[in-house]
C-alpha cells in the first residue's frame, strides 16, 4: 500500500500510464473526504478509510484530503460493499445524509473515463496552485486601493470576462435559454489584469473596484467580436453605475438593438443605497430594462421580506438548507407575487429536481452550463472537442480560447430557442 502522506495528482497520473498497459480492467474510485464536515476531515478517519480499501489496492491522499483507489477487475458488488463500509464511518454527515451517493464517492471506468477523471485531477492541482500563489499575494487596502482602480482602467479584462446561460425548463424539459449573464471572474481578473493584490481580502474595498470593472465590462460587450447578442442580457452592478452616463449610454444602445438588460444588484447595496435603489428601478423600468434581485440566500429568507424590494426577478442561491419548510413557504409566497424566481448555482442535478419539484422553471449553474454544452455538442459533433473545452468556450468571451473550437459560429449563437418572459 503506497503511504498515507502520498498524494501528488502526478503520481497518480504515471501510476494509471503504467497499469494501463495491461489489459484488465481499472476502476478509480474518488472518496471526496474534502465534502465532509471538519470534525471528520482528520487522519484517524482517512486512516481507517486506507485500511478498508486494503493494502494490495494503490491508494493516494489528495492535497485536498479526498482518497483516491485505484483498483482492477473488482465486482461491482465488491466495491459497494467496501463503500457502505466507508459511509458507516460518517452516519450523521450532512454530505453523506442530503446527497446522491456518488457526491461522497465516485467511481471511474477508466477504460472509457479515463479523460474525465485526469481532467478533474488537473483541476484539483490548478485550484491548489491558484491558492498557494494567494498567500503570496499583497491585500487590497485604502492606501493602494486607487492605484489597483487605475490599473483597472488600464487594463484589457476580456479575458476575465465570462458569460453564463439561465434556462427555463419546458414540456418535456426541453431547454429553452432565458438570457445570458456576463459578469468579471475574480479569479481569472487576479491573474491576468490584477495579479500582485489579493482582490478579495476586503470585500468593502472590492466593491469600490468594481465600480470601475463595471464600465469596463459594458465596454467590452459594445466592442466585443461576438457574432450574436442574446435579446436579453444581465450584467451585475453597483447601483451607482446605473446612473453613469456610460451606462445610459449603453442602455439606449441596447433598445435600439431591441436588447434587454437586466441589472443583477446585491442585496447588500440595496441597504447602503435604498435611495438610489428606487430611482434605478423605476428609470430601468419606464426604458425597459429590468432589475435583478441578486444574492438572496437561506438566511435572506429567514430574515428579510424580499418581496418588499419589488425586483423583476430574484436569484436565490441554492444550497440544501433552502429544503426547511420554512424557505419553501416563502418561495411559494414570491410565487404568488408573480416575482419571477432564479435558482442559481445549480451544480448537481440534485439542485435543479429540486428546483423543478418546487415550481421553479428558471435555472443557473455548473450542471446547466454541462447541459447546454452537451446538447450543443451533440448538433455540433466536432469530435475535437471535450465537454469541458466546450464549456469553457461556450462561457467565455471571443478570445484566443476560440482557437480550440472548429465551429465559433455555433458557441457564439447556441442552437436553443429563446424565451422571453415579460
Amino acid at each position: 500500500m503506497d503511504a498515507l502522506n502520498q498524494g501528488p495528482e502526478q503520481q497518480i497520473i504515471d501510476t494509471l500510464e503504467r497499469l494501463l498497459k495491461s489489459p484488465d480492467i481499472f476502476y478509480a474510485v474518488r472518496i471526496f473526504v474534502s465534502r465532509l464536515l471538519p470534525v471528520h476531515q482528520n487522519n484517524n478517519k482517512i486512516a481507517i478509510i486506507f485500511h478498508i480499501l486494503g493494502e494490495n489496492n494503490y491508494i493516494y491522499k489528495l492535497s485536498n484530503q479526498d482518497v483516491i483507489l485505484l483498483i482492477r477487475n473488482v465486482k461491482k458488488k465488491q466495491l459497494e460493499q467496501l463503500f457502505d463500509s466507508i459511509r458507516s464511518l460518517f452516519p450523521r454527515d450532512p454530505a453523506i445524509l442530503k446527497n446522491p451517493p456518488e457526491y461522497f464517492i465516485k467511481t471511474y471506468n477508466l477504460k472509457s473515463e479515463y479523460r474525465s477523471f485526469v481532467q478533474d485531477l488537473n483541476k484539483l492541482e490548478n485550484e491548489e496552485k491558484i491558492n498557494k500563489n494567494e498567500k503570496y499575494k499583497i491585500p487590497l487596502t485604502p492606501e493602494n486601493l486607487e492605484e489597483e482602480i487605475q490599473r483597472a482602467k488600464l487594463s484589457d479584462i476580456v479575458d476575465a470576462i465570462r458569460k453564463q446561460p439561465v434556462i427555463t425548463l419546458a414540456a418535456q424539459q426541453k431547454i429553452k435559454i432565458l438570457f445570458y449573464e456576463f459578469f468579471t471572474s475574480t479569479t481569472l481578473l487576479g491573474q491576468k489584469a490584477i495579479p500582485n493584490v489579493n482582490l478579495l481580502s476586503d470585500p468593502w474595498l472590492f466593491q469600490h473596484l468594481t465600480e470601475t470593472l463595471d464600465l469596463k465590462v459594458i465596454d467590452a460587450i459594445q466592442n466585443s467580436k461576438l457574432a450574436f447578442l442574446p435579446p436579453v442580457i444581465s450584467l451585475n452592478l453597483n447601483i451607482s453605475s446605473l446612473f453613469n452616463p456610460i451606462f445610459s449610454d449603453f442602455s439606449y444602445k441596447m433598445l435600439e438593438k431591441n436588447i434587454t438588460i437586466i441589472a443583477e444588484i446585491q442585496v447588500r447595496d440595496i441597504f447602503s443605497n435604498p435611495d438610489g435603489y428606487i430611482k434605478a428601478k423605476e428609470m430601468l423600468n419606464k426604458m425597459g430594462h429590468k432589475i435583478l434581485l441578486d444574492g438572496v440566500n437561506h438566511n435572506s429568507l429567514l430574515f428579510l421580506d424580499v418581496i418588499s424590494f419589488n425586483p423583476d426577478l430574484i436569484k436565490i442561491i441554492w444550497s440544501s438548507q433552502l429544503e426547511d419548510d420554512y424557505d419553501i413557504e416563502r418561495l411559494k409566497q414570491i410565487r404568488e407575487k408573480n416575482q419571477k424566481i432564479i435558482l442559481c448555482r445549480c451544480d448537481d442535478e440534485k439542485a435543479l429536481m429540486w428546483g423543478v419539484n418546487n415550481k421553479i422553471r428558471l435555472f443557473q449553474g455548473v450542471f446547466v452550463d454541462k447541459m447546454v454544452a452537451a446538447l450543443t455538442k451533440k448538433i455540433c459533433k466536432n469530435l475535437s472537442c471535450s465537454l469541458a473545452e466546450c464549456i469553457e468556450n461556450l462561457n467565455a468571451m471571443p478570445s484566443n480560447i476560440y482557437s480550440k473550437c472548429q465551429n465559433t459560429e455555433i458557441i457564439d449563437n447556441p442552437p436553443f430557442e429563446t424565451e422571453k418572459i415579460w
